[in-house]
């Protein structure tokens, strides 16, 4: 764990029991509501919060204060040139999985307009509530926000158009992670695409180590090869990698003639 984990941890104790698999951190059916949002993981999405591989943050106020000490103050902006990377258009359905205190969902409803929606997925039951807390903003589209974990997502077959999830690989216990990608392919539409954003670690020694040491040893180690390695695996076809300072993203294009690879859930 690193610095600015630690001090989130130390100043925001967590409030009730663990959020474990089974033990009530929002695993259960999805609970709808609109607007709000900000980006920060609340994430338990494996054996233990964050998977076992970070710190669980179970404040999402402090959260907030992390993620934009961590973008410099620009967070809000790097998270607008995330969802414009999507390709979502006004009027289509978009879902953040992981969505945390929601800054992502918040760029993607902007995009969709108000003849879209949006929805926010989260297994952590106080970034859900905090979410559904906020004012929604004008001219976005309605927010709808639901508790669970990003393997079992409660939304039917092909029913987004875009699939968004920046920060929350890095959280899902390693075995989990296809299937989590498996589901955001599944409910994703034919000809519809999926984003995967997560840390990539300079790629100098010293950048390594600041970042280890801000942030944890798994982080400055994380491969962001991984993000591709899962769409491919998840029958998804690649189209575009790239870079934005310390965050690395994958985009992908489910095929019209292919259904999501067997694992995946179907509803």
């Amino acid at each position: 764990m690193g610095i600015l984990q630690k001090l989130v941890d130390r100043r925001h104790a967590p409030r009730g029991p663990s959020h474990r698999p089974g033990h009530g951190h929002g695993h259960g059916p999805a609970q709808g509501h609109s607007h709000g949002h900000g980006h920060a993981h609340g994430h338990g999405h494996g054996a233990g919060a964050h998977g076992g591989e970070g710190g669980a943050f179970h404040d999402p106020a402090a959260y907030e204060r992390m993620t934009r000490v961590l973008f410099l103050g620009r967070r809000d902006r790097v998270y607008a040139h995330l969802a414009a990377l999507t390709g979502l258009t006004p009027g289509q359905q978009a879902l953040d999985v992981g969505c945390g205190s929601g800054a992502l969902t918040r760029a993607l409803a902007q995009l969709a307009g108000p003849g879209g929606s949006v929805t926010g997925v989260d297994p952590g039951a106080e970034m859900i509530a905090w979410c559904r807390e906020q004012p929604a903003a004008p001219g976005a589209a309605p927010i709808r926000y639901a508790a669970g974990p990003a393997q079992a997502l409660e939304l039917p077959d092909a029913s987004v158009d875009v699939v968004a999830s920046a920060l929350v690989i890095h959280h899902i216990e390693a075995a989990q992670r296809p299937a989590a990608v498996a589901e955001m392919a599944r409910v994703v539409r034919p000809g519809g695409r999926v984003l995967l954003v997560d840390i990539d670690p300079p790629r100098s020694r010293v950048g390594k180590k600041l970042l280890g040491v801000l942030m944890g040893p798994q982080l400055a180690r994380h491969d962001p090869q991984e993000l591709t390695d899962l769409l491919v695996g998840a029958g998804l076809v690649v189209q575009e990698r790239g870079r934005r300072g310390l965050l690395g993203y994958a985009r992908a294009l489910r095929p019209s003639h292919t259904e999501p690879r067997a694992g995946a859930s179907r509803r």
